[in-house]
């Protein structure tokens, strides 16, 4: 990914994921924060009562400064004490007007140069985006001054000039050669509000890497402009970095530093610790035999998605790193999208959307980003056109000159079903390793045949897609190719004919249908056989085409009803992880599916069938609101026995 300097920043678009409020339901207590949808998931330990308990137990802590009343600007786990300029401390931390800082000496442990690898944690509100003192953007903390620049943590400007203009609610994380000039950036671009969130920078030698509440935002090389970190001896600055670009107006509270790149887990733990106590000391916690055991944690706003369906594809997709190959789907049109599941699971990779007409900036970034080699497009010319095409095929990898140009595969038939087929058989698996179960989906509509995507992506069962009253040539060119031994249909008879259930299953195939009187229902039936089974005609669950898929409910990923974009592509990234998606009714209303199987379960982390840590919205609280995910965390455990 391109490097940038002090005053320059990406021109690619937003990605955004956004952040959560806290609420008591029932006997669970419902915590503030999101984790990451993209690593095995982490929590506050058991016995941890405190903040101070959690975060003193991560390895290579150097210096934490939690800015509260009673610690002011004290390092409570080193000597480097700051100095206050004006801020005020309570128990929301520190609070910075637009003039004030706090200020902390050079250390060594401050500079990757020096420690080899460094991470940085910072708990941020921002309450005026507008700042002060800047008109582009401010630097709230960092380390360095004009002449001997280091890094820092900024946000743009909110109405502000030049490139503040296009980059609203932007925060960012860079690295500088001491003479300022060219640096590395990684960013989010996220409308949080006044909403509290945990900024985190990594660098180390080769690449620095910026995480928002747990969950990794964007990463870039330092070699791009030959950044080299370089120990400045200069002092750390909150609120402000050098009095010379901007203040912040907001709040900063437990400002941490490692001597190390913590891991997404170790990130996330801290994340889910938020809602604690502060804590007093750096001893060892009080013994679980005399520490009553907290309540099972619930983190209910975890929330993927961006400006637009374009942003949050690309938002997605950075789950999966570098990698090789891309599926690129219509944005616009579902059909061909449908498909892309199990194409992506194929290639070990995610699906991005575009618009028909021309590849998105975002999008293109992407592609960059991740040193993508090959696009696979879903669908015809009139899926993704061929300008869209041509664009790709003028791209280099990774927009290296010196790199090869991006080879494009089109997979795409006269029509839709054709379409499945051409995807579905293309580079077609060695006989060996065809999978015994296929699925089976309306292609006239997009809830179920979504519902089954991370099954279809993760598992390898190829999704074919029928116009629901009879099986049409492809499907039975399919089936003959595939040859499986079971036939799981997505749906109801109104979408796939009981006809059609009747002639597979007098064709030899062992038939299971996942269905519900809405697409909520159906939704829950499909996640509920992918992580717990069916019950048979006898109640028995757990052996053949009715057994459990060996997906985790720990975390569940809940997409709108209304629109298919945000749930094709996050279809391989749910996969990847063994997690399902589930669907609400309206972007307000529950609807009956997500209560239905929630609760069954209970609140935990035990990984299995059983038990709900992580509630992950898909879009924009236009797509999933708030209160939706605040209900469908209330409703766990509702139903159990």
């Amino acid at each position: 990914m391109p490097q940038y300097g002090a005053g320059m920043t990406r021109r690619s678009t937003t990605l955004l994921v956004a952040v959560v409020a806290a609420m008591t339901a029932a006997s669970l207590m419902l915590a503030v924060g999101p984790a990451a949808a993209f690593v095995p998931e982490a929590r506050v330990a058991v016995g941890a009562t405190t903040f101070r308990d959690v975060i003193t137990k991560i390895p290579g802590l150097t210096h934490y400064y939690p800015l509260d009343a009673v610690n002011a600007a004290r390092d409570v786990v080193g000597t480097v004490n700051g100095t206050n300029h004006g801020a005020t401390f309570g128990t929301n931390g520190a609070t910075f007007d637009g003039k004030s800082y706090i200020e902390l000496p050079d250390n060594d442990d401050f500079s990757a140069s020096s420690t080899g690898a460094m991470t940085v944690v910072v708990f941020n509100t921002i309450t005026n985006w507008k700042g002060a003192g800047a008109s582009e953007y401010v630097h709230w903390m960092g380390k360095g001054v004009a002449g001997a620049h280091e890094w820092t943590f900024r946000h743009y400007v909110q109405g502000g000039t030049g490139e503040a203009a296009s980059r609203q609610y932007r925060t960012s994380f860079y690295h500088f050669n001491p003479a300022g000039g060219l640096g590395a950036g990684s960013y989010f671009q996220d409308d949080d509000g006044s909403t509290e969130r945990m900024v985190s920078g990594t660098v180390d030698p080769t690449n620095i890497a910026m995480w928002k509440n747990g969950v990794l935002r964007d990463t870039d090389a330092l070699s791009g402009y030959s950044i080299k970190p370089a120990n400045t001896n200069t002092p750390v600055r909150l609120g402000t970095r050098d009095m010379s670009s901007g203040y912040l107006v907001g709040r900063l509270r437990r400002v941490a530093f490692f001597d190390r790149k913590l891991s997404a887990a170790e990130l996330k733990t801290l994340y889910s610790a938020q809602a604690l106590t502060e804590g007093s000391g750096v001893t060892t916690p009080t013994p679980a035999t005399t520490t009553p055991t907290p309540d099972p944690v619930v983190t209910y706003g975890a929330r993927t998605g961006g400006a637009d369906r374009y942003s949050t594809s690309v938002a997605l997709f950075g789950a999966f790193g570098q990698v090789d190959d891309a599926v690129l789907s219509s944005g616009e049109n579902f059909p061909d999208a449908l498909s892309a599941n199990y194409l992506a699971g194929r290639l070990g990779t995610g699906t991005l959307l575009t618009s028909p007409r021309t590849l998105m900036p975002v999008v293109r970034q992407a592609i960059y980003r991740a040193g993508i080699r090959k696009v696979y497009i879903t669908g015809g010319t009139g899926a993704v056109s061929a300008p869209v095409e041509t664009q790709i095929k003028a791209m280099r990898v990774g927009n290296d000159p010196t790199k090869a140009l991006i080879t494009v595969v089109r997979l795409g038939g006269v029509d839709r079903y054709a379409t499945n087929r051409v995807i579905n058989e293309y580079n077609f698996p060695a006989l060996a390793s065809l999978k015994r179960t296929v699925l089976l989906a309306t292609g006239k509509h997009f809830a179920d045949a979504l519902a089954v995507g991370p099954i279809a992506s993760h598992k390898l069962f190829p999704l074919i897609l029928t116009e629901g009253t009879t099986l049409g040539a492809s499907e039975k060119k399919q089936l003959s190719h595939f040859n499986p031994t079971n036939v799981v249909i997505a749906g109801g008879t109104a979408v796939v004919s009981q006809a059609i259930e009747d002639s597979l299953t007098l064709q030899g195939y062992n038939v299971l249908r996942l269905e519900g009187s809405d697409r909520t229902r159906t939704a829950a039936q499909v996640a509920t056989w992918a992580t717990d089974g069916i019950d048979d005609s006898l109640g028995n669950t757990g052996t053949g085409i009715n057994a459990p898929q060996g997906f985790d409910s720990t975390t569940a990923y809940i997409t709108t009803g209304n629109s298919f974009t945000d749930a094709v592509a996050a279809g391989p990234v749910a996969g990847a992880a063994n997690h399902v998606i589930l669907s609400s009714n309206t972007p307000s209303s529950l609807g009956a599916g997500i209560p239905l199987y929630l609760g069954n379960k209970t609140a935990g982390l035990t990984a299995g069938h059983t038990e709900v840590g992580t509630l992950h919205a898909l879009g924009q609280t236009g797509a999933v609101s708030s209160a939706l995910m605040r209900s469908a965390a209330a409703s766990i455990g509702a139903t159990a026995p």
